[in-house]
């Protein structure tokens, strides 16, 4: 049996989007503290709260992951003989078989970069997440990259392709394990 690999996570880079993200809730907070100053209710005005209220909620969100994310000590990403375990961002999904895995695709967004691990049964990736917006969510990704789960690759500390070529070793290791067995 071989160590598994620990990928750990960027927390530098982690901190900049908790910055960003903090920044985003101050301005939506003085937003709705702007409403509060006006004698007379309008369209405007209401539709000022509803967008603070939205900024601090999902902003928020986004500020108690990334400060979960950088307390905690757990890797990015681990990767062993039975699979890999996912913890790089707060949709991850955990534990994810490679007999499991079809393939491994890279998908961009703007300047965001995921390793979409494409399954043979996603929809039992979607129905084990307990948490109904992480299923929304996950839904959401399987519809436009072809999979829920999606690694992010901008927080973890390996390049890109280096990581790629791990996983697929892995994953034909894998294979070849599997065929070896009675």
């Amino acid at each position: 049996m071989t160590n598994p690999i620990q990928i750990p996570l960027k927390k530098i880079r982690m901190l900049g989007y908790l910055a960003g993200a903090l920044v985003f809730v101050l301005l939506s907070s003085w937003m709705l503290q702007l409403t509060t100053q006006a004698n007379q209710w309008s369209v405007s005005r209401l539709m000022i709260i509803v967008i603070g209220v939205a900024g601090c909620l999902f902003f928020g969100l986004i500020v108690l992951l990334m400060l979960a994310k950088c307390i905690s000590s757990k890797p990015g990403l681990i990767l062993n003989e039975e699979g890999l375990y996912d913890n790089s961002s707060g949709l991850s999904v955990g534990f994810v078989a490679w007999y499991d895995v079809k393939k491994i695709k890279i998908w961009h967004n703007g300047s965001t970069t995921f390793l979409v691990v494409v399954v043979n049964r996603p929809s039992q990736y979607i129905k084990r997440e307990k948490q109904l917006l992480k299923r929304i969510a996950m839904r959401i990704n399987q519809r436009i990259t072809g999979s829920p789960i999606n690694i992010l690759v901008n927080f973890l500390d390996m390049n890109l392709y280096d990581l790629q070529d791990i996983i697929a070793a892995k994953m034909k290791q894998s294979t070849a394990n599997e065929g070896r067995k009675p």
